[in-house]
């Protein structure tokens, strides 16, 4: 009988690297999850029937618990790629960073976002991301990126896919709210900008576009800040009185 071989990981081992002791475990998935969050674009490389690569700049933004998502309007080639073969790879650059290790790549499956999702993705999407308004026409199709590994600062960093995922059990009231809490931050005199200059943003037109047990996600034209919280929150009383003490 033929044996059959193993399945290579989705990242090829690379042994240990000189620089992995540049960042504690804690701190690399901490931002690693900052920057996932805080994208707001990244290069998605989808496998061609040619057998070659074929990469392209998409905006991304991120469901409740982390996971990327990304409309395709369905006669593009990405979709078309991912329709035969789901494999793909997504690299993100922290914005406006110019350390060349500030970076990260999530090897894994792009699936259609379930129906009973669609609409908060596109909620959360649009209200991240307006300028991209045209990429959710009625052609297009959202997909969210099941990760299966993680390359962080080069490989550097050992990151487990779970490692950047937000733990959303107990937590339905809160995202059953999220529309409305979003516009009650929004509708304060200053809007999200008080919690942005806290985090270091510049004062301005800052609004809230997201939220989940671990934080608040908040954007002003081209850039976004999240604002951790100091412990996770799963109602929205505790949200708003853990997100005053933040930062």
């Amino acid at each position: 009988m033929t044996s059959v071989p193993a399945l290579m990981p989705p990242i090829s081992p690379r042994g240990m690297l000189a620089v992995d002791a540049l960042m504690p475990p804690p701190e690399a998935r901490q931002r690693a999850r900052h920057l996932l969050r805080t994208a707001r674009s990244a290069a998605l490389s989808t496998l061609d029937p040619s057998g070659y690569p074929y990469a392209s700049v998409i905006v991304v933004a991120t469901d409740q618990d982390g996971t990327p998502v990304f409309p395709l309007v369905a006669p593009a080639l990405q979709a078309r790629n991912i329709l035969a073969d789901p494999r793909v790879a997504l690299a993100f650059a922290e914005p406006g960073a110019v350390d060349p290790m500030a970076r990260m790549t999530l090897v894994g499956r792009a699936v259609p976002v379930a129906e009973d999702r669609i609409d908060i993705v596109r909620r959360r999407y649009l209200a991240a991301r307006p300028k991209a308004t045209i990429l959710t026409t009625i052609n297009a199709r959202f997909f969210r990126l099941v990760i299966e590994a993680v390359s962080f600062l080069g490989g550097a960093n050992r990151i487990a896919p779970a490692d950047l995922l937000t733990d959303l059990a107990g937590a339905d009231t809160l995202l059953a709210a999220e529309a409305e809490i979003l516009a009650a931050i929004n509708a304060r005199p200053g809007g999200g900008e008080a919690y942005a200059v806290r985090q270091g943003g510049r004062p301005g037109r800052w609004r809230a576009v997201g939220l989940d047990p671990e934080g608040l996600d908040l954007a002003r034209g081209e850039e976004a800040l999240r604002v951790p919280l100091p412990e996770c929150a799963t109602t929205p009383e505790r949200f708003l009185a853990l997100l005053d003490r933040a930062g």
